[in-house]
């Protein structure tokens, strides 16, 4: 019964790969076979490889200085890392508030093998992702020192202890993961919120990666002392590493505790966190006084509450509207610094500065692209869409206004934040602000008119259309393409022409098509989308 639990878990967790999540059905052998592989080949190659470096780094350094333990404490601390990331948020769903509960509960099986098949999931999902850190951390010791028998028991033991202690960790922080989701009322903005905080660790830890390598090896001995020190227990998992027989023993029976604590507190608890997940509180009548809506407020609004419900739709095709800003900080701090430089890389050219901050400003812009999926997000409930008493090129106006309330005003600041820093003219000014804004309506008016012609109505998971979508791809490469067009053709003229009067040539140029597409929205996509 545990082995075809715990197959269960390991399907659902792989999902994607053996279902096609466009129609719901099963792939093909070759199909998921290659899925498979790929998975295998990122995990391996990619991810064990990188490490498999930083350890060919490190390992002949240490060695050297006699601080083999500390080689071992370091990948011990990626491992943990890497394996809770990958792990917590399986614990999340698949232990604490797993959909099956009630299905499961209804069946002549004990709790107990409940509780222990989702808990050998969770390990099995924590031993991969850590594993991938240490494997490669061990192959290049046994490399660089030559193999030893206490040394291959002791990053045994090592392997073994680290994937126990991140299955403790994850059931420990995926159940304050469940009892935060409980408590939170707008689950969809903490989720972009720890995404976008996800991301920013992510780009940080990588940008300062190699200064940090190197200041750890140039500093090892200082370092060993201060976790000597400060972090024992990193120090005793070292020694583990190194085949201390001692240290092994210790931690071995201290680890085999904790997880005995685990399975205790969580097969004593399983039943109150069936009955909490499912809980939903005192419901508490309230009178709200609700505010008459014009048609199209109503529409806009409906398009509002579907963009904030979606974390995935919001960190895929609303990021703009946070990078802007941030785009309008480095503006104002370094702005003056990166005018000068392409000024400098291109003097014949006038104040190719203010060029470039226009072409960056319209590329940032892409990253807002709401209305191309908005069409294929109405699934099988278009119906509904098509059913209201209004005029349906209103439902494909509010689409458009969704991406434009999105983006102008953030991209607004951020003009004005390049005129200060760049130290533009009047004229300079006037283009700047004018082309982004005229850029802007271009890209919502075709990336709707592009959703129209190619929705995809079948999915059966929403990142389908959102990231899986052709259509996506051809009208975030057709914006980035104009924008570079633009600069190119900067390149072929701006020797006879003053860059502000390029670009304002440029932004009548951009309006007429947004002519021509609007006309096409407003006649022919109400047909369009009645017939779909």
């Amino acid at each position: 019964m545990v082995k075809t639990l715990v197959k269960k878990q390991m399907t659902e967790i792989f999902r994607s790969y053996i279902i096609n999540p466009k129609t719901n059905k099963l792939r093909s052998k070759g199909s998921s076979i290659g899925f498979i592989v790929l998975f295998v080949f990122i995990m391996v190659v990619f991810l064990g490889g990188t490490f498999g470096a930083l350890a060919m780094t490190m390992c002949g350094v240490m060695t050297s200085e006699n601080l083999i333990w500390l080689y071992f404490a370091m990948f011990s601390i990626l491992a943990l890392a890497l394996g809770i990331f990958g792990s917590v948020f399986n614990t999340y769903s698949g232990l604490y508030l797993s959909k099956d509960n009630d299905l499961l509960l209804a069946m002549p099986i004990p709790a107990s093998v409940i509780v222990f098949s989702r808990l050998l999931s969770v390990y099995l999902m924590g031993l991969m992702y850590s594993s991938v850190a240490i494997v490669p951390a061990v192959v290049v010791f046994f490399i660089v020192n030559g193999f030893s028998l206490m040394g291959l028991v002791g990053c045994i033991t090592l392997i073994f202890d680290l994937s126990v202690v991140v299955l403790v960790l994850s059931c420990a922080l995926g159940w304050v993961v469940a009892k935060v989701s409980r408590k939170v009322k707008n689950k969809s903005v903490v989720t972009v919120v720890l995404s976008l905080g996800f991301i920013g660790i992510y780009y940080y830890c990588v940008y300062n990666a190699q200064n940090v390598i190197n200041d750890l090896i140039n500093n090892a001995v200082v370092y060993g002392e201060s976790i000597r020190k400060y972090a024992y227990v990193f120090y005793v998992l070292g020694r583990v590493g190194e085949g201390k027989l001692i240290p092994m023993l210790a931690v071995t029976l201290i680890v085999a505790a904790l997880a005995l604590l685990t399975w205790k507190v969580i097969l004593s608890s399983f039943f109150d966190i069936v009955a909490t997940s499912k809980s939903i509180g005192n419901i508490k009548s309230k009178a709200v006084k609700g505010n008459q809506k014009s048609v199209f407020a109503a529409l806009l609004s409906r398009e509002f509450d579907h963009f904030k419900a979606s974390p995935t739709y919001m960190l895929n095709c609303g990021l703009g509207t946070l990078l802007i800003p941030v785009s309008a900080v480095l503006v104002l701090v370094k702005g003056n610094e990166l005018g000068q430089m392409f000024d400098n890389m291109l003097v014949s050219y006038d104040s190719m500065g203010v060029l470039m901050a226009c072409v960056v400003l319209c590329m940032v812009a892409t990253m807002n692209d709401s209305v191309v999926p908005s069409i294929s997000l109405e699934g099988k409930t278009l119906w509904i869409v098509k059913s209201l008493p209004t005029d349906l090129k209103y439902v494909l106006y509010a689409k458009i206004v969704v991406q434009l309330i999105l983006t102008v005003p953030a991209l607004l600041l951020c003009e004005i934040c390049a005129a200060i820093a760049l130290r533009m003219s009047f004229l300079q000014t006037v283009a700047v602000i004018l082309f982004p804004m005229v850029f802007s309506v271009f890209y919502a008016l075709f990336g709707l008119m592009i959703g129209l012609k190619r929705p995809n109505l079948t999915w059966s998971n929403e990142i389908t259309p959102i990231k899986q979508n052709i259509s996506v791809l051809i009208v975030i490469f057709a914006g980035w393409g104009y924008a570079a067009l633009v600069a190119g053709g900067y390149l072929l003229c701006g020797l006879f022409i003053d860059v502000g009067n390029y670009l304002l040539a440029v932004t009548l140029i951009t309006a007429v098509p947004c002519v021509f597409i609007y006309r096409w929205i407003k006649k022919v996509g109400p047909a369009i989308l009645a017939a779909l």
